[in-house]
């Protein structure tokens, strides 16, 4: 994040990110199990989440603004079923969009 705000104010950035509940090993419910105990545990691909709930504080410590925060259900309606495209994603995901402040 500290090398996006050197973009010019009012540039944007998209990124996913996992819930910050599944790093932890919070929440967990026997259908995402199995990913968390390969993708966390294991292999520790995903070593850092965020929390829906803080996320906005947390961008704001790089002098971003939070524009939007959306969960899978949305992702998949507004984004994956538009194109057509047959792309699962999981409920510890979510989609941000937030801009370099001014």
């Amino acid at each position: 994040m500290k090398y996006v705000v050197q973009a010019a104010p009012d540039s944007k950035i998209v990124f996913s990110y996992i819930l910050k509940s599944f790093i932890e090993g919070n929440n967990i419910h026997e259908g995402i199990r199995t990913m968390y105990k390969l993708m966390v545990r294991r292999f520790s691909i995903w070593i850092y989440g965020l929390d829906p709930t803080e996320i906005g504080d947390h961008l704001s410590k790089y002098s971003l603004s939070l524009i939007e925060d959306i969960g899978s259900e949305e992702v998949q309606e507004r984004y994956m079923k538009l194109v057509n495209l047959d792309l699962k994603v999981f409920e510890i995901e979510r989609l941000a969009l937030a801009e370099v402040k001014k």
